[in-house]
């Protein structure tokens, strides 16, 4: 991330690889907050009667859907980093931090849900 980068470079290939790098975050930052939108998105879903009736659906637009995209990508970029010999899980820690965060939020957000259409 950006905090991890060195103000001091040795030579100017170092610094062009930290400037790839840095694109490299910008790129996955972008990636994973259209992933994000998109899975917020599924929230309106809800609108529809027959999904808000029905728990499982609602529970499906809420929490299924932005799990099967976290899940894909850890093993999309698990597997891609496998193929290159680094430590991809290590390496994308800080993103997946946030999306398990986005899904627990996303948890609270059913319940939070489930009980108000339960009071109409």
């Amino acid at each position: 991330m950006l905090n991890n980068i060195d103000t001091e470079e040795s030579n100017f290939f170092e610094f062009i690889l930290k400037i790839l790098e840095l694109f490299l975050d910008i790129y996955l930052t972008a990636l994973f907050l259209g992933a994000m939108m998109v899975c917020s998105f599924t929230y309106f879903l809800n609108l529809n009667n027959q999904i808000r009736n029905n728990t499982f659906f609602s529970l499906l637009t809420f929490t299924a859907i932005p799990i099967a995209v976290v899940l894909f990508y850890c093993i999309q970029f698990n597997i891609d980093f496998q193929m290159e010999d680094i430590d991809g899980l290590r390496m994308m820690k800080p993103y997946f931090i946030v999306a398990f965060i986005y899904i627990l939020f996303s948890i609270f957000l059913f319940i939070i849900f489930r009980i108000k259409l339960r009071k109409f």
